[in-house]
């Protein structure tokens, strides 16, 4: 199998070329399929539960969000991305009259920046669930709030 990768501009935007081991074949492969995990968390109770975190002062590029809950009387979930002092909310979702059922496989650029983690907050007692698809970001390749910011 011949591998390379063409990189333009650091790995998020690398594309992995290779040959198919099923023959004559080439392929280009995104990062989020090549690097790409997920972590999931459910949430009975009201209350904040962190999904997903940055390792060694990196970030994290959001590639696919699921959210799924029960109806609830004044309910909400929300997924946000924050550091503890800057926070971005990613979805809100009121489920007063209906449940929520949610799935979102991103097809843009959706990175964070620096120590920002994906949170799940919700408001009532209620079964809400959070699946959070992506790639972790080295340090030296993130950007700190406000150059991320400047960017929007």
């Amino acid at each position: 199998m011949i591998k390379a990768e063409i990189i333009g501009g650091g790995s998020l935007e690398s594309v992995s070329v290779g040959h198919s081991p099923c023959g004559g074949v080439l392929f280009a492969m995104p990062p989020s399929k090549l690097h790409g995990t997920f972590k999931a968390s459910t949430r009975t109770t009201a209350g904040t539960t962190n999904i997903v975190t940055p390792k060694g002062g990196g970030s994290i590029c959001v590639t696919d969000i699921i959210v799924t809950t029960e109806k609830k009387n004044l309910g909400t979930v929300t997924v946000s991305m924050t550091d503890g002092t800057n926070t971005i909310n990613l979805i809100r979702a009121l489920v007063t009259d209906a449940p929520c059922n949610l799935a979102s496989s991103i097809a843009g650029r959706f990175p964070g920046w620096k120590n920002a983690r994906i949170d799940m907050i919700t408001v009532e007692d209620f079964t809400a669930t959070v699946t959070v698809g992506y790639i972790r970001v080295p340090a030296n390749e993130s950007l700190s709030y406000a150059d991320w910011d400047a960017l929007r």
